[in-house]
């Protein structure tokens, strides 16, 4: 990062009745350094677990010449549910 900045932006209402309607709109505003500028960052991670638990993660990051930066986060994953599973033979439940 070169520049960060976090600043209260108001709403176009807010703006054009110069009356704000209480709370704070915080932006944060990044700037990537030059050499990024072109770039597409990539992380992906995955996991199983006992009692087939499992999780899947990527992370992804296009820093574009013009300024214009686009981020995707998906996930996936079980491990925080907690209903149960069928057993070995797949007849029964538990």
């Amino acid at each position: 990062m070169s520049k960060i900045k976090v600043y209260d932006k108001r709403s176009e209402l807010e703006k054009i009745t110069k009356v704000r309607k209480g709370g704070e709109n915080y932006v944060l505003d990044l700037q990537t350094k030059r050499e990024f500028n072109g770039t597409l960052i990539t992380s992906a991670g995955i996991g199983r677990g006992n009692n087939e638990k499992k999780e899947a993660e990527l992370i992804s990051n296009l820093f574009r010449q013009t300024g214009d930066n686009i981020s995707v986060i998906a996930r996936s994953g079980n491990k925080n549910m907690t209903s149960r599973y069928p057993t070995t033979d797949r007849t029964t439940w538990r």
